[in-house]
């Protein structure tokens, strides 16, 4: 009996020391599977860190793209044409207004009576214009 509880003993102390080694093996294989999970981690940040910058350098190339197309455009010609329209408008009623201006400034004043002299002078320019024509 002291021989079988010896042998029982030794076969224990067997299975423990590869159940030791199996544990040993098992905790390197879970550290290299935290490191590669670490490193996983990493590379999975700098990726969504580079897909971040990807779409916000597209989104600014997109937009640049259209700001500049727009500028280019013939729509942008058509809005230059039409405020050129309208301050050419804008500068013909300054004008008109100008002109009408300097004329009540510098009108004839038609109630103002005129020597005789001046009035036959008048008409008889105002004959000889007509039998011209």
């Amino acid at each position: 009996m002291a021989k079988m509880a010896i042998q029982d003993r030794l076969e224990q102390e067997k299975k423990l020391q590869a159940l030791e080694e199996q544990l040993e093996g098992i905790k390197d294989q879970t550290n290299q599977l935290k490191a590669q999970v670490v490193k996983l981690k990493e590379t999975y940040a700098d990726l969504q860190n580079r897909k971040t910058m990807l779409l916000s350098r597209a989104t600014t190339a997109q937009t640049s793209y259209r700001v500049k197309n727009t500028l280019f455009s013939s729509q942008s010609e058509s809005i230059v044409n039409g405020f050129a329209r309208m301050e050419d408008k804008v500068l013909h009623l300054e004008a008109k207004a100008s002109a009408l201006d300097y004329l009540s400034k510098n009108k004839p004043h038609q109630d103002k009576t005129y020597s005789l002299e001046v009035e036959e002078e008048f008409l008889k320019a105002k004959e000889a214009m007509e039998k011209q024509a």
